[in-house]
């Protein structure tokens, strides 16, 4: 898959993001660079807010694993 706006590769964690802040039905993504300029955000704040909804249990990411921090 490849973002819609940049045409870079994309991986679960940009597909989630886009579906978290954006749209749950969506099936065209933007890479989190994109979508974080998309949404007035830095990278870092988006990685940040992604990490916030993994340790909440998010199922639109993938989970964290046990006694390891990311």
């Amino acid at each position: 898959m490849t973002c819609k706006i940049c045409g870079k590769t994309i991986d679960t964690y940009d597909v989630g993001a886009y579906r978290k802040f954006v749209d749950k039905a969506a099936t065209e993504y933007a890479c989190r660079d994109c979508l974080a300029s998309e949404l007035g955000w830095t990278r870092e704040h988006l990685d940040d807010m992604i990490l916030v909804y993994r340790r909440r249990g998010c199922l639109l990411f993938p989970p964290l694993e046990e006694n390891k921090t990311e």
